[in-house]
């Protein structure tokens, strides 16, 4: 949420193609019952112009809750990005976002499985 239409419907498809390749099998319809949720808030900064670059704040904050609603982890990502990327389309940034977040995301769903199919919870 808050990437706009088209920001947050690329991060999602980038997110679960990503989780995917992790060896996870997304759910992706929302009234489908998972076990876990992924669900991502972003905050895109004004703008500024940093020499004769217009550009954004861009801050992603992940989080994995289970089935009940707790909170498993979260993981932050920010960076400094031209205006432009995020203008003309979020392909390839979502891809970019979605990669780097993903190996974190299946480790922590992985970690809760384990410890699920342990007896733990």
């Amino acid at each position: 949420e808050g990437a706009g239409t088209d920001g947050n419907t690329l991060l999602r498809f980038a997110m679960i193609g990503h989780l995917r390749r992790a060896g996870m099998q997304p759910v992706v319809k929302p009234e489908d019952a998972a076990p876990w949720s992924v669900k991502g808030d972003v905050d895109i900064g004004e703008a500024k112009t940093i020499g004769t670059a217009e550009v954004r704040r861009v801050k992603i904050v992940w989080t994995v809750k289970d089935a009940k609603g707790q909170a498993l982890g979260t993981f932050e990502q920010a960076n400094t990005v031209p205006v432009v990327t995020l203008t003309r389309a979020w392909g390839p940034a979502a891809e970019a976002i979605a990669a780097a977040a993903a190996p974190g995301i299946a480790s922590t769903i992985d970690k809760a499985r384990a410890a699920r199919d342990a007896g733990g919870g």
